[in-house]
């Protein structure tokens, strides 16, 4: 199993973290890493392109303290989707998985070191050597893959503990998205959520604070999409310790499939700009059905002068009218379903 850890050395490192534990299941993450930090067995691997649908932990690494072992604290299991070089650095694309709960920590992290054979970062002579991307064989025993949401409170607990969480106040997880008044979750397939069009659907977010930590953060959901229409406020208020949130969506009907995307931002407090902190992509399907009978109501319509002028022509042979009309009629019909098809690009 590949290990891939992130610290809280640059904000943006922090928010990986937090992304990770934010992200629906199925949903892709993208790491960055320098060559010099991926132990070179994995990037040999990458090179190979041995490394795709390959099992991965992702993990949080505390290395505040100079001088003190780095400790880690597993967050989530993923597959490796892509893994690509550029220049010095590798891009890592992981679909997340499973909660990853290690309920003792200080053997989680024993069996890593034992594991990683030394490549684990520590600080040597005041500067931290080792791998952030590695590889451990056979892997952890000390940690379980889990969708409780109690779990994922536990492992939010773990991070608080810590300095560079320690004053976090907008733990959150998307637990999901169900059509409205039904039971049923709406699954993150294949990158993205596939929804029934003309249908109103409730994305639920649950988000948790373990302390006292200030609590002003605001999660505000967007989109450019002109077939997804909020009902509800999608400026979301974690002012408090722990709830559940709520954000109704309806869908337009579009003739074809369209893809959308759902922008999940944050900000602390009112005055701070909305930060992008992940895209959730949507495809809305379409309603063939609907658009095809709006075609050929439209072609009757187009059709009816046509046909009622031939029948009220009294000079006009009794065959030739039946023609006339026949001939409307097909035309109309074709005229209506193209334009049904043809002008159905943004919704009602």
């Amino acid at each position: 199993m590949f290990v891939c850890l992130s610290s809280g050395a640059s904000p943006r490192y922090r928010q990986d973290i937090l992304r990770a534990l934010g992200m629906p299941h199925g949903a892709s993450l993208q790491f960055r890493y320098q060559s010099k930090w991926i132990a070179p067995s994995v990037f040999g691997k990458v090179k190979d392109g041995k490394i795709i649908n390959s099992r991965a932990l992702v993990a949080y690494v505390d290395q505040s303290i100079p001088g003190q072992a780095p400790e880690l604290i597993p967050c989530r299991f993923a597959s490796i989707s892509e893994a690509s070089i550029h220049g010095t650095t590798v891009s890592l694309v992981l679909n997340l998985g499973e909660i990853a709960l290690a309920t003792n920590l200080q053997a989680f992290n024993t069996e890593m070191r034992t594991q990683s054979s030394g490549t684990l970062p520590s600080w040597q002579s005041g500067s931290l050597v080792g791998h952030y991307w590695f590889e451990v064989l056979p892997g952890p025993t000390t940690v379980t893959a889990s969708e409780n949401i109690s779990d994922w409170e536990t492992v939010v607990s773990q991070l608080a503990t810590h300095t560079e969480f320690s004053n976090e106040g907008g733990f959150y997880a998307v637990l999901g998205m169900s059509p409205l008044e039904s039971a049923q979750t709406v699954q993150f397939k294949k990158g993205r959520y596939e929804l029934a069009s003309g249908t109103e659907y409730e994305l639920r977010i649950y988000h948790y604070s373990p302390g006292s930590s200030p609590l002003d953060t605001r999660l505000t959901l967007a989109t450019s999409s002109p077939w997804l229409m909020f009902t509800t406020n999608p400026l979301l208020m974690l002012d408090s310790r722990y709830d559940l949130k709520r954000v109704r969506i309806k869908t337009g009907k579009p003739s074809s499939t369209e893809p959308a995307i759902l922008c999940v931002l944050r900000s602390e407090g009112a005055t701070q700009t909305p930060e992008l902190q992940f895209d959730l992509p949507v495809a809305v399907r379409s309603n063939f059905g609907w658009t095809l009978l709006y075609g050929a109501v439209l072609g009757v319509l187009l059709a009816g002068p046509q046909i009622i002028a031939a029948f009220s022509n009294p000079t006009l042979p009794r065959m030739n009218a039946y023609f006339i009309s026949l001939m409307s009629g097909v035309l109309g019909l074709f005229a209506g379903i193209f334009a049904a098809f043809g002008l159905k690009k943004s919704p009602e």
